[in-house]
């Protein structure tokens, strides 16, 4: 069985509420404050069903983006 270490998430961008990332039918992060959320990302699955691809990594990236004047 493979460990996976939580992700570390930014608070949100617009509201500074705290970020959940969601594991289901597909991966996504979501401000509980005001709403905010990244669009759904989904890994592929290989012939025998087993996932495989990065859309936890890239919704965790894409979340934590910030611009270069943020401190």
């Amino acid at each position: 069985m493979e460990q996976i270490n939580a992700p570390i998430l930014k608070n949100c961008p617009f509201c500074g509420g705290k970020a959940y990332l969601f594991v289901d039918s597909g991966v996504r992060v979501y401000c509980s404050s005001c709403g905010c959320e990244t669009p759904t990302y989904r890994d592929a699955k290989s012939p025998n069903e087993k996932p495989y691809g990065n859309a936890v990594k890239s919704v965790v990236e894409k979340w934590n983006r910030r611009t270069e004047m943020e401190l």
